[in-house]
């Protein structure tokens, strides 16, 4: 069964904001699964391998990104959970392609894309009404 943990990178730059990052271990092989998640080095609880969310200006997003951290380790367990019922071999490579391939299918943008493809109001409603005005 694979291992996943969570791991902040510091800037190499002072005053600037560091990675987190996803550590995938499989059969002694490990490999890094980056995110977009930035914050600063004080904001980064080591020996708890999380957030610091204190009393600041950006409480709401380190709430934010606490919850989106959450959110990838319960589908990351699930992935792996996945793989091993298959009773086959797999890598961390493969955990990392099944992350990546749910994040694209179920990425906001291609939520509201298909929303606004949907969308139950003709077109000529549009046209109509940018004109009158």
């Amino acid at each position: 069964m694979a291992s996943v943990k969570v791991k902040f990178r510091p800037s190499t730059i002072e005053g600037k904001e560091g990675t987190i990052y996803y550590q995938i271990i499989q059969n002694r092989v490990i490999r890094q699964l980056k995110t977009d998640y930035r914050i600063f080095t004080d904001e980064w609880n080591e020996a708890g391998s999380c957030i610091f969310v204190g009393r600041s200006e950006r409480s709401n997003l380190l709430l934010s990104l606490q919850e989106r951290m959450e959110w990838d380790l319960k589908r990351l367990d699930m992935i792996i959970h996945q793989l091993d019922n298959r009773k086959s071999t797999y890598t961390a490579n493969d955990i990392i392609v099944a992350f990546q391939n749910r994040v694209d299918e179920q990425s906001f943008f291609n939520f509201m894309q298909g929303i606004i493809k949907q969308s139950l109001i003709p077109q000529h409603y549009y046209k109509y009404n940018f004109l009158s005005t």
